[in-house]
């Protein structure tokens, strides 16, 4: 690995970890409706825009497994924000519904939210144009490696040691934890193994 590529996986770790604090931060003043891209308030900005949905459709447009979603469902749905019935066509079939609370409730989302703030504002419209072009190739280029390496999307429990294990750190492979790469990570060079 080039001193240059080690430098720009050093900034980039450091960029994630303190966008990792500022949007936890952003989303413990907001509260749990202040961001439409995690959570319940994912789920009420989905709801906004359909007035009913399938359960199913929800979980697709959402990109969660149907356990992960029916517990945020049960809190929405204990709190009185949304209804949950059976669809008179198939009753094997739940559409999701806003209750007036969560009508207002989603409207407060949308106005508390925040969507990145000054975060690109130090650079000026032609530099963001060229950072996300930047970032698209990345991640294409990112998602090519995560697949040739079959690595799961969310769930860490089979490098990990097991389904809570993954928490804390999905890569954290102490307490009983396998690592998935024995003999080092696949996309390190031989000097770079003890990462």
């Amino acid at each position: 690995m080039s001193e240059q590529t080690k430098n720009l996986m050093e900034q980039l770790r450091r960029y994630e970890a303190l966008l990792h604090r500022y949007l936890r931060f952003k989303h413990a003043t907001k509260g749990k409706f202040g961001d439409p891209h995690r959570g319940q308030g994912r789920v009420l900005a989905i709801l906004k825009m359909q007035s009913e949905i399938s359960q199913k459709e929800l979980a697709y447009l959402l990109d969660m497994r149907a356990q992960s979603l029916g517990e945020l469902l049960v809190k929405l749905e204990r709190n009185g924000y949304i209804t949950r019935t059976a669809s008179s066509e198939d009753r094997r079939v739940m559409l999701v519904a806003l209750t007036d609370a969560g009508r207002k409730a989603a409207e407060e989302t949308t106005q508390n939210s925040f969507e990145g703030d000054n975060l690109f504002s130090v650079l000026n419209e032609e530099e963001q144009a060229q950072l996300g072009d930047y970032l698209a190739r990345l991640i294409v280029a990112l998602e090519k490696e995560v697949d040739a390496y079959d690595i799961p999307d969310r769930n860490f429990s089979d490098f990990a040691g097991g389904k809570n294990h993954r928490r804390h750190n999905p890569f954290n492979f102490g307490h009983g934890g396998r690592h998935p790469f024995p003999e080092g990570f696949p996309f390190d060079d031989e000097d770079n193994n003890d990462q």
